[in-house]
């Protein structure tokens, strides 16, 4: 079974998208996609404009509506930075007490990057001493196949 396009006038789908984003704001560009959709215009397809084409008609027809996309993944960047700010107290403790060349890496845990937090920690764990996490050797340790500044040469026996 084979797939069938969906024509779309062109004009038409220009249209719907102006007066929607004239009448509201639009997060992102599957919620503009989605009420698309929620048309009478879109009626007339008998369910298979689906938010999925309305975004492939928009590409192919060069149409840039006002909304702006998204960000992918859901913005989940954004709702881990929500979380991450509730621990100030500990990112400002963090900025007094941090050797001054691993500040930038406490700047970067203080908006969200997980990749910085795990740094932190291990160089917390040694004292900040970088060969020390290099060389570490607490196999049991759950941050250790992530741990900064590994060495590329490093086997774990069994």
């Amino acid at each position: 079974m084979s797939r069938t396009k969906i024509n779309v006038d062109k004009e038409e789908l220009i249209n719907i998208i102006a007066n929607l984003e004239k009448n509201r704001v639009f997060t992102n560009l599957s919620s503009l996609y989605e009420e698309v959709c929620k048309t009478g215009w879109a009626e007339k397809f008998n369910g298979k404009l689906t938010p999925s084409v309305v975004g492939l008609r928009v590409r192919e027809f060069n149409i840039e509506p006002q909304t702006k996309p998204g960000k992918i993944g859901g913005g989940k960047g954004s709702k881990r930075k929500n979380k991450i700010v509730n621990f100030s107290k500990t990112f400002n403790y963090l900025k007094d007490n941090v050797p001054e060349r691993y500040l930038a890496r406490v700047k970067r845990a203080s908006k969200g990057s997980i990749r910085a937090i795990i740094d932190l920690k291990c160089l917390d764990c040694t004292c900040y001493q970088n060969n020390e996490v290099k060389n570490c050797e607490c196999v049991g340790c759950p941050l250790f196949p992530v741990r900064p500044f590994q060495s590329t040469s490093y086997k774990v026996e069994k």
